[in-house]
């Protein structure tokens, strides 16, 4: 059990780091890496990281994205609202999903950047020594 966890940012938060509105990513990465994670533990001897994901959007855009999710949570609930999701997805995404799928122009056009935040300590310390982490390194 790791001394300092990784604290939930909570489902939006503006990052000072990237000057942004910020959503959880849901992905498959970080259930794949808690399950590395744990294997180098008990095999290896090797100390845990802790990963969280977030997406940077305007908030206007983390707005849009929480009623569309709530429309559609709402609408999963129900044999009938099921029924209008799969006939009429773009009606229900608010324009967002089609039966079409992107168009071959924004698919081209979309773009990914990754910026990798980490914090840990030093290679003199220790966190056993229950020192909180004193080292932040970022890529991009």
């Amino acid at each position: 059990e790791p001394s300092y966890k990784l604290h939930s940012r909570g489902i939006l938060h503006y990052n000072q780091e990237q000057l942004s509105w910020c959503v959880p990513f849901p992905q498959c990465d970080a259930s794949v890496v808690r399950r590395s994670q744990h294997y180098f533990f008990k095999n290896e001897n090797r100390r845990p990281v802790q990963i969280q994901t977030y997406m940077k959007a305007p908030l206007f855009t983390c707005g849009k994205a929480g009623i569309i999710g709530a429309i559609i949570l709402g609408l999963s609930r129900f044999p009938l609202g099921i029924q209008l999701l799969e006939k009429h997805p773009k009606i229900c995404s608010l324009g967002t999903c089609s039966h079409s799928g992107p168009s071959r122009e924004s698919a081209e056009a979309l773009e990914f950047k990754f910026v990798l935040v980490g914090s840990g300590w030093d290679s003199g310390s220790n966190e056993s020594n229950n020192i909180p982490p004193n080292r932040t390194a970022s890529v991009t």
